[in-house]
């Protein structure tokens, strides 16, 4: 099961860090503004949408294969989760990082 979500953690990412973001700011979740990761993508590295999805493309088939070989290695379960809740955190925390730099 934890498998799983390494394969759509770039997606399961997103939507938890902008409903999280969105309720941080007072707003509601289901309100629509440009604090996904594909947005910030754009403004950030300042490239194109189809460049934006090829480098996401890229970055969850890295995420996605880590999974594999960690589940093919026989890392347990509990690892595997804590590892990618980690990644979570990271993703988050470089999130908030750049808002305050007012990337």
């Amino acid at each position: 099961p934890v498998t799983a979500r390494w394969s759509f953690a770039i997606p399961l990412f997103d939507i938890i860090s902008v409903i999280f973001c969105r309720i941080k700011a007072g707003l509601s979740p289901f309100k629509s503004d440009d604090s996904h990761i594909h947005f910030q993508i754009i403004k950030v590295m300042k490239i194109t949408s189809k460049q934006t999805m090829l480098l996401l493309i890229f970055i969850s088939s890295v995420i996605s294969f880590t999974g594999v070989f960690l589940q093919l290695n026989d890392v347990p379960e509990w690892v595997m989760f804590f590892s990618l809740f980690g990644l979570l955190i990271f993703y988050i925390w470089a999130l908030f990082s750049m808002k305050k730099s007012g990337v």
